[in-house]
């Protein structure tokens, strides 16, 4: 799906104009984490509007840190998953399977803070959380050269 069709769909979701970007500025943030510490590791992305990231991927007491820039089409499909996936409606009685990752995305952005969690499996279920959790892998691989997937 195109940026603008998202945006466009998300609008009409929403009964409103179709929005910017959710990350246009340096000073626009996503925050993600994934992962547990003690089953194959935590990793935390910070992405900013201008496209600088930061990767960190914390197993146990081993910790890595990486950080690089996410080409402009990569940042497009970023904010086109997030558009339709904030739509998206998350049940809340959802039971996760043991050792199942919990996901939550953070954005802090044109003076507004949207949050989305969500467990690994319900990312398989639903379309929309399941391409936001593709394209921020996607940041987290290219960001770490190859040496973090996930």
């Amino acid at each position: 799906m195109s940026l603008k069709a998202a945006l466009l769909g998300t609008a009409l979701l929403t009964g409103g104009a179709p929005m910017t970007p959710l990350l246009s500025t340096a000073t626009d943030t996503l925050t993600y984490q994934a992962g547990q510490n003690t089953f194959g590791g935590i990793t935390t992305v910070t992405l900013y509007g201008n496209g600088q990231a930061k990767v960190t991927r914390q197993r146990g007491q081993t910790r890595q840190a990486f950080t690089g820039t996410v080409p402009p089409a990569l940042l497009k499909q970023v904010n086109a998953a997030l558009a339709v996936a904030l739509a998206v409606k998350v049940p809340g009685n959802y039971q996760p399977v043991p050792d199942e990752a919990r996901i939550q995305v953070k954005v802090q952005a044109n003076g507004q803070v949207k949050t989305l969690a969500f467990w690994q499996n319900q990312a398989q279920n639903t379309a929309a959380l399941g391409e936001v959790l593709k394209v921020l892998n996607k940041v987290v691989g290219i960001v770490s050269g190859g040496r973090v997937t996930h």
